[in-house]
């Protein structure tokens, strides 16, 4: 039987926007899951414990829409609350990556 050396997969460079009044909160997050609750996905099939990584990219774009701050340490603190909160936390560390966009507000 195969044996799978390391067990992670994720979604990376989702863009988050929220624009609340004047104010505009953009960041580009990342999020990767690894734990050998996985290996059976690489070696027998079973795919019980993934989560699509499209269904990964909706939820980091829910969480900017529940978001009603506009720092990024508030956005990534609702993140990993609700990502420990999730279905395969229990079995799986979950790894977080959000880097904030700036922008210059331009009068036209």
């Amino acid at each position: 039987m195969a044996k799978a050396i390391a067990h992670s997969y994720g979604k990376d460079a989702v863009s988050v926007y929220r624009i609340a009044g004047d104010t505009l909160f953009a960041c580009e997050a990342r999020v990767i899951v690894r734990g050998e609750a996985f290996e059976e996905s690489y070696t027998e099939g079973d795919n019980s414990m993934v989560v699509a990584t499209d269904s990964m990219k909706n939820f980091l774009h829910a969480m900017g829409h529940e978001y009603e701050g506009d720092t990024l340490e508030g956005f990534v603190e609702l993140f990993v609350r609700d990502c420990e909160d999730s279905r395969c936390s229990s079995r799986a560390r979950c790894r977080r990556r959000c880097v904030q966009s700036s922008f210059r507000m331009e009068t036209i």
